[in-house]
């Protein structure tokens, strides 16, 4: 294994005093809720990588603006999980540039539909080699799916039951009445992408869907 000073040297344009969390995995909103992998994610982002570039949609130095502290770590720990789903397709997420929005820049930003979103990533972007990823305080106007013998809590046609919500610019899967923004709604096995059949088609028809409307 490459040792972690040549990785963040040689990789991610890391020199000097170094720290795993911050500097190798790129999270420097205090520490973990889990363990890191230090060995895969060498691997990995030595090998096939992405870069991602985070913006905090409202935010302002000494977490003064809408964002905390708190949401940075959630979203660090969102980040880490997909890290984990990446890694199952050997693809890693080298480095991770934090950008942020200031609240006079993002007022009309900080709850957006598909429009809106629209709006916010022509407004803004990051360095060209890196994917954008806008955490904002609410989504509205998505969609999520699941085949009727799917995982979640719901009736015979997997229209109601759980559902998918969104707080502080973090996908999580809530409780009705937890008071998070941004229900999505669930469409069940009335809008197949595949044979609900199969379990090949069933695999694909979970799944959950931004809806983007572009308006001239």
């Amino acid at each position: 294994m490459a040792s972690i000073r040549d990785t963040c040297q040689h990789c991610l344009a890391k020199t000097g005093t170094l720290s795993v969390r911050r500097d190798l995995f790129g999270y420097p909103w205090g520490a973990m809720a889990r363990d890191l992998g230090v060995r895969r994610h060498i691997e990995n982002i030595r090998a096939t990588s992405i870069n991602l570039c985070v913006f905090f949609v409202g935010h302002e130095p000494g977490f003064a603006g809408t964002f905390t502290q708190t949401q940075a770590q959630r979203v660090q720990h969102g980040i880490e999980m997909m890290r984990e789903l990446y890694e199952q397709a050997d693809l890693g997420v080298r480095r991770i540039f934090w950008r942020f929005i200031h609240d006079d820049d993002a007022a009309s930003f900080i709850s957006i539909n598909a429009s809106g979103a629209t709006d916010l990533t022509e407004a803004f972007s990051g360095p060209n080699d890196g994917i954008d990823l806008f955490i904002v305080q609410t989504i509205t106007d998505a969609g999520g799916w699941s085949n009727s013998d799917g995982p979640c809590d719901k009736d015979d046609k997997g229209r109601t039951g759980a559902e998918f919500r969104f707080g502080g610019g973090l996908g999580t899967c809530a409780a009705s009445g937890s008071g998070i923004d941004g229900v999505c709604a669930k469409h069940g096995e009335t809008m197949p992408i595949a044979d609900n059949k199969t379990a090949a088609g069933r695999q694909q028809n979970r799944r959950v869907e931004m809806k983007m409307s572009y308006y001239k």
